[in-house]
C-alpha cells in the first residue's frame, strides 16, 4: 500500500487487510478510524499518526514499531503485539489515553517511544526485563 494512500479518510472506520507491506503514513489522520486488523503487516513510519479514534489494532506478525507509527492516536488506551521486539522512536508518543502496553517479546526500546503519555506508568508496560536495552539511534 502506498505513501498516503489512506492518508485523511475521514469516512473510515474500521481496516482489515491481509497486506504485508505499507509506505509511510498510509493512514496518516483518518480521524474515525477506529479498529484496525493487519495480520501480515510489517510497521511502517507513521503508519497510523493522528489516527484519534483509533481503539482497537491487530498487528501480529509486527516484529519492529517504526518511528511514530501509533503518534497522537489520543484513544488508544490498549495495546497488545505479541512479535514486537524493536520500539523505535516516539511509537506511541501523544498516546493520551494510553494505559497498558503488552509487548511479551521486546528487547529494545528507544527513549522516548512512549513521549508524553500521561496514564501509562512503568508499571503497566508489560515486557520482559531486557525491555531496558534501549535502541542504538
Amino acid at each position: 500500500i502506498g505513501m498516503y494512500a489512506f492518508a485523511g479518510c475521514d469516512r473510515l472506520r474500521s481496516v482489515a487487510l491481509d497486506v504485508q507491506y505499507f509506505e509511510e503514513c498510509a493512514f496518516c489522520g483518518c480521524s474515525r478510524l477506529r479498529t484496525a486488523s493487519l495480520p501480515y503487516a510489517r510497521s511502517s513510519v507513521e503508519l497510523f499518526a493522528n489516527c484519534t479514534a483509533l481503539e482497537s489494532v491487530s498487528m501480529p506478525v509486527a516484529w519492529r514499531l517504526r518511528p511514530r507509527v501509533f503518534w497522537a492516536c489520543s484513544s488508544l488506551a490498549t495495546i497488545s503485539l505479541p512479535s514486537v521486539r524493536v520500539v523505535e522512536q516516539q511509537a506511541f508518543a501523544y498516546c493520551n489515553r494510553l494505559e497498558t502496553v503488552f509487548l511479551p517479546n521486546l528487547y529494545a526500546v528507544a527513549d522516548d517511544a512512549f513521549k508524553d503519555c500521561p496514564r501509562l506508568s512503568n508499571d503497566k508496560i508489560f515486557a520482559p526485563d531486557r525491555s531496558k536495552n534501549t535502541c542504538p539511534w
